[in-house]
């Protein structure tokens, strides 16, 4: 009789746990279209809203300034851990998409949207499992950084200094013409 109430009180305290470690695997994410991480229930909100998910990655990782937006846009449909895991993407869309033609999508899209993107993408840089978006955005995107925080855009000379400092002036030498 106790080794039957002792089962039946250890199969109630198991039972739980085999479900808890069965969800993990829903919401582990994918790494797909050159290392973006894609989460399930992200991409389950976007079908069930007939949102082409991938398909807008696809076309906002080659510049589509459409899907850029798009996928921006997208970030109103979804809240909470998904809202979070949608940064994630985004974040990570930015050097393929290129920095200064998401800049441009943001600096044309609502003040609003802009501040709430800000905010989830300070969080997503520290949810991303890519360390180069874990550095500060004005290194690896400061045009878009620069969107985000209603600062001027950094020109394409300040985009060339680098770490070390401008590029050294070409020498005469290199130009190929003959004096």
């Amino acid at each position: 009789m106790k080794n039957t109430f002792y089962l039946s009180i250890l199969a109630i305290v198991i039972a739980p746990l085999l479900q808890v470690g069965c969800q993990n695997t829903t919401t582990e994410q994918k790494k797909d279209l050159a290392g973006v991480e894609v989460f399930p229930a992200v991409e389950k909100t976007a079908e069930w809203v007939k949102f082409k998910y991938r398909d807008h990655m696809a076309k906002a990782s080659n510049g589509n300034a459409e899907s850029i937006k798009a996928m921006l846009e997208f970030s109103g449909t979804v809240d909470g851990v998904e809202a979070l895991d949608h940064a994630v993407t985004c974040i990570e869309l930015i050097p393929l998409a290129g920095d200064p033609a998401f800049a441009d999508v943001l600096m044309h899209g609502k003040p609003l949207m802009r501040k709430a993107l800000l905010e989830r993408f300070q969080i997503a840089q520290a949810r991303t499992k890519d360390e180069k978006f874990r550095k500060p955005m004005a290194e690896w995107a400061p045009a878009t950084w620069a969107v985000l925080n209603e600062k001027p855009i950094p020109t394409s000379q300040d985009n060339q200094k680098g770490p070390f400092g401008p590029p050294a002036p070409a020498s005469p030498d290199s130009t190929g013409s003959k004096q």
